[in-house]
């Protein structure tokens, strides 16, 4: 009726849940933009992740080459090159050395 939508008792009990979404989709969207972007640069010392059973879960390498935007190509301490991503990285600032137990036999 003159270009309004009519509202009934129903409306009251299913209230218009649109304006609540978009507060909630754009508190989303502003804690996403406030994350700290992780970027590494050739010969940055990070710690990688180790997914091999019976291993430590981190390893010392340094950074060799960017593969990607979010793909790094790292050198571990024993000398291996592996791919990660950099959900599987973090910084090492200090240059903690992390020995595997097993790469001393």
């Amino acid at each position: 009726m003159m270009g309004r939508d009519l509202r009934s008792r129903l409306h009251l009990l299913k209230p218009n849940l649109r304006g609540t979404a978009l507060k909630a989709s754009t508190r989303q969207v502003m804690a996403r933009s406030a994350a700290i972007e992780r970027v590494f640069n050739p010969g940055d010392k990070v710690l990688v992740r180790d997914y091999r059973p019976g291993h430590s879960r981190w390893r010392s390498a340094v950074i060799v080459a960017a593969m990607g935007v979010k793909m790094y190509e790292v050198q571990c301490d024993n000398g291996g090159l592996w791919k990660r991503h950099t959900d599987q990285i973090r910084a090492n600032p200090v240059g903690l050395e992390l020995k595997d137990p097993r790469s001393e036999e």
